[in-house]
């Protein structure tokens, strides 16, 4: 019975790093695997704006048809 429970006992979370204050020094996370993540959302950004340009100019010359 004590282990059917255990099922419904909430698990717990993962420790996520945060910060605390402006101008922390450190949050638990390597300045590479930060710098990669950096990286990563700025390319993803450029992607996603280049396609709503892309697919903006498409509607705007469907709408002089």
């Amino acid at each position: 019975m004590q282990d059917f429970l255990k099922l419904f006992k909430p698990k717990p979370k993962a420790v996520q790093p945060t910060i605390k204050s402006y101008g922390q020094l450190s949050c638990g996370i390597g300045q590479q695997q930060i710098q990669s993540r950096m990286d990563s959302l700025f390319a993803s950004s450029l992607v996603t704006l280049k396609s709503r340009i892309y697919f903006g100019a498409m509607v705007t010359n469907l709408a002089r048809i």
